[in-house]
């Protein structure tokens, strides 16, 4: 399969974008979890958009109602952990 794509030269490669996901593993009252991350940082429209959009400093994470979370935005596993963690941990303190 890697042989697929053959170039005459080396190309340049840099990731820019993870995308990850998790699951809380319980359902997320959204309304509350809005309240409690702040207007700054959530945003949660139901009728245009089922997840909550959470706006880290360097990520977005997307929180649904099933507990299911979707980070992009970092550029390593590890930023995506401590993102996942972050919000987990903020996530607890509404359910």
């Amino acid at each position: 399969m890697r042989d697929i794509l053959k170039f005459d030269y080396k190309p340049a490669t840099e990731i820019n974008n993870i995308v990850a996901t998790t699951d809380f593993g319980s359902p997320i009252p959204l309304e509350l979890l809005t309240l409690e991350l702040g207007m700054n940082t959530a945003e949660y429209e139901p009728e245009q958009f089922p997840a909550l959009v959470y706006r880290g400093s360097d990520h977005i994470i997307l929180v649904f109602a099933s507990g299911k979370l979707l980070c992009t935005g970092v550029t390593d596993l590890d930023a995506a952990s401590e993102a996942f963690a972050n919000i987990t941990s903020q996530i607890h303190t509404v359910i």
